[in-house]
């Protein structure tokens, strides 16, 4: 694939679906930052998509935004989840998903190291 010198999308599904192989996971979805710092959801796959309309597009003042911007795993758990170990001091902070049936919410930003 690689070899094909693959377009952005193609090279971010291909991302998330392997991700998307670990058991734990069901659904998940990349962001791709905005000129103005806000963020847009590039690509999905496994929750309703009245979920990820409402995630569509992060403002780059949004608390959401800001999470990207701190550079570190956070998880967000659901109440009947409270048991779920702490992942290197994330922040339980809500960013939704509990009516798809989520138990938890992971935010992982990811960034190229500069040239």
């Amino acid at each position: 694939m690689l070899a094909a010198e693959p377009d952005r999308k193609t090279l971010l599904e291909a991302i998330l679906d392997c991700a998307l192989r670990l058991p734990e996971l069901d659904g998940g979805g990349l962001y791709w930052r905005e000129p103005e710092g806000g963020y847009r959801l590039a690509v999905q796959r496994g929750l309703s998509s009245a979920f990820f309309a409402k995630v569509d597009r992060l403002a780059a003042d949004s608390p959401q935004a800001e999470m990207i911007r701190q550079g570190r795993l956070q998880c967000n758990c659901s109440p009947e989840q409270a048991a779920v170990p702490n992942l290197g001091g994330p922040s339980r902070r809500h960013v939704g998903g509990e009516a798809d049936g989520g138990c938890a919410t992971l935010i992982h930003p990811t960034e190229p190291a500069p040239l």
